[in-house]
């Protein structure tokens, strides 16, 4: 599934002020077999609507420019918003140069590219940008650079091949920073540009997403495996139309990509398969695109388009036990963002073993370099880590594991279709179901979950939650809410907790297990304010607490980044419910906590400091005792640093 952002709207198109000599656009659409495919080539075809070129259609060449995209418009928009600083674009050369053969050799293979002759030209030119001065010369190169632009988006509309899509979208995208610059230091206005190569990308990853669908290895009457797979234009295969195709699982072809899980169907007597409705496609369909400028286009959105607040409403930081079986002694699971945005996990002993916790590492996939501000993690009711990540535009991401425990096995990040969010959080139904909890910039609180039945069709007589099925987004109303946090209490009702306008701490809940889905009426409670909580919170955190035979553990960070706790003691909701908050010493910026699995019940809390430091903390009193024997007590361990990431200081 493709995220419903809405962008900016473009700007009108500019005439090119120099013309392009006309060509005929050759098309040559592949074959359609008529026939089942027994099997799919393990190598890509020759076909006459492939690109040519050292980029296009080879991963290992086409992430570096997914970064390339992402860094030069980065620095060409500091260039354009900031004082005219000539180091800028020497770094727009230096990234260029550290390419240049892949970069000309693309552009010159780029026959179907309406814009290959002055891209070509422009490449070459702006190697000595700075010995054009600011007259003429520099004017007939901004109108060269810009009509390569303008006649691209154009293009990009209008031609039918889609494997001269993927060309003008390598050329957009290469002459695009320079264009910006360009023309900032010519003095001209960017804003048309700017909203030009915005609109320009958009219409780059509508078109290149590829084509989806369920199929099965073993077309014949009764129960079949199925399995998600996609296929972009240069697969060399054209999707099939028809369910009882047979398509091994897990293809692995240039231009083609397969959902990390399978499920089942039936084959009835007259040969029609039958599969679950609803799955998400949007993992194969990055994969089966992630050899095409597509890629390069969602790079170029995620650097172009106006983001969040640097210091983001979410929390950098995420904190889970990894455990669906409740072990004691099970690792703790920490995934956190850096100043960049990158991803990184790292796991923590449990309390009674604090030493030895396991370094940082990066969490990134094939398609990397998201610019992630905001994290959540979860735990599926068979025991596989699930990650959700907001991006610096707002886009929603997870991945989970395919095998419990296997870090190996992450999937790769996918977009969820949403809105633009600023928080999110997740916690999971008695049911198992995982529900995620999602806040936008407006004040306004969605949540969706896990379908349960949906892996299998009919419903099977044990039902589980699907593995990425989801519940279409549904509004959780009256009320404003900057920062939401979930977690789910003693009866398997899920409680969430919100931030309101002035950092007033407000609460509401599942009314019965299961409950979902908030538009059905008796479901969940309306917000309610928890009186006595701390003034002016920015950002809080909940987690279980089972060992103590209670509810809920809180901490909450105040404006001026001092640090709370409290318990809720009970399943319901009063003002008695409440613990006093008492103040732990600390000066946190970003705080995350969980619950060790087994007996143990440690309530863990990691938190990251002024220049992004990741520290630890707990409150070991559950061992033998109560917890709340320790509120107002700060927790007795004290902070301890987590070496190897700074997390939560971010800096584009």
């Amino acid at each position: 599934m493709s995220a419903g952002i809405e962008l900016p709207p473009a700007g009108s198109l500019r005439a090119p002020s120099r013309g392009f000599k006309a060509r005929a656009t050759v098309v040559a659409l592949a074959a359609t077999a008529a026939m089942a495919m027994a099997s799919l080539p393990s190598a890509q075809p020759a076909r006459a609507d492939n690109p040519a070129g050292p980029v296009l259609g080879v991963l290992g060449k086409i992430v570096p420019f997914v970064k390339y995209a992402q860094t030069a418009y980065g620095l060409a928009d500091k260039y354009v918003f900031s004082a005219h600083d000539p180091t800028l674009i020497q770094q727009i050369q230096a990234l260029i140069q550290a390419s240049s053969t892949d970069i000309k050799n693309q552009v010159d293979a780029d026959a179907a590219a309406e814009t290959t002759g002055h891209a070509g030209t422009v490449i070459e030119q702006f190697e000595s940008f700075d010995t054009l001065g600011d007259g003429d010369a520099l004017k007939a190169f901004v109108r060269d650079a810009v009509d390569v632009v303008e006649v691209a988006k154009a293009q990009i509309n209008n031609v039918s091949s889609l494997a001269s899509v993927d060309e003008l979208a390598f050329d957009l995208n290469i002459i695009g920073p320079i264009a910006l610059t360009a023309s900032a230091k010519a003095n001209q206005s960017t804003t048309t540009l700017r909203a030009d190569i915005i609109a320009a990308n958009q219409k780059i990853v509508q078109r290149l997403t590829p084509t989806c669908g369920v199929y099965t290895p073993n077309p014949s009457p009764g129960t079949v495996l199925g399995q998600g797979h996609c296929f972009a234009y240069n697969s060399g295969i054209s999707a099939p139309s028809n369910p009882a195709t047979s398509v091994p699982l897990n293809i692995s072809s240039v231009g083609t990509g397969s959902s990390p899980w399978t499920v089942h169907g039936t084959m009835d007597g007259s040969l029609n398969v039958h599969f679950p409705t609803g799955g998400d496609f949007s993992q194969a369909s990055l994969q089966a695109a992630s050899t095409t400028s597509y890629p390069i286009a969602q790079g170029a959105l995620l650097t172009m388009l106006p983001g969040l607040n640097l210091d983001p409403q979410g929390a950098p930081v995420a904190l889970t036990a990894e455990t669906a079986a409740n072990q004691a002694g099970a690792p703790l699971g920490v995934v956190g963002t850096n100043g960049p945005g990158d991803a990184f996990r790292a796991h923590l002993n449990p309390d009674a073993a604090r030493p030895g916790n396991a370094a940082f590492v990066p969490f990134t996939s094939f398609d990397t370099l998201h610019e992630f501000r905001s994290v959540a993690t979860g735990v599926n009711f068979d025991g596989r880590v699930e990650v959700f990540a907001i991006d610096r535009i707002g886009q929603l991401w997870h991945r989970f594991q395919i095998v419990a425990g296997a870090d190996s096995s992450f999937s790769p990040w996918a977009k969820f279709d949403s809105s633009t969010f600023v928080s999110v959080s997740v916690a999971r139904n008695q049911n198992g179901a995982l529900q995620v909890f999602a806040t936008n910039g407006s004040g306004q609180a969605f949540t969706r979950t896990q379908v349960v039945n949906s892996d299998t069709f009919p419903t099977p007589a044990n039902p589980k939650p699907a593995v990425n099925t989801w519940t279409p987004w549904a509004a959780l109303t009256n009320g404003w809410v900057s920062q939401v946090t979930a977690a789910t209490n003693s009866l398997g009702r899920i409680e969430l907790f919100g931030l309101g306008i002035g950092g007033v701490l407000f609460q509401r809940q599942e009314l019965k297990a299961n409950a979902s889905d908030p538009s059905t009426a008796g479901n969940w409670s309306e917000w309610a304010q928890v009186n006595h909580a701390p003034a002016h919170l920015r950002e809080i955190s909940v987690t279980t607490a089972p060992a103590s035979g209670k509810a809920l553990f809180l901490a909450g960070l105040t404006d001026s980044f001092q640090l709370f706790e409290a318990m809720k003691l009970t399943d319901t909701f009063s003002d008695a419910d409440f613990t006093h908050w008492g103040q732990v010493s600390a000066s946190i910026r970003h705080i995350a906590v969980g619950n060790e699995a087994g007996n143990s019940g440690a309530v863990q809390m990691i938190g990251t400091n002024a220049s992004g430091t990741v520290l630890r903390n707990s409150a070991p009193g559950t061992v033998g005792g109560s917890i709340d024997a320790i509120i107002p007590t700060p927790p007795s361990t004290g902070w301890t640093t987590l070496p190897g990431q700074q997390l939560g200081v971010f800096t584009s």
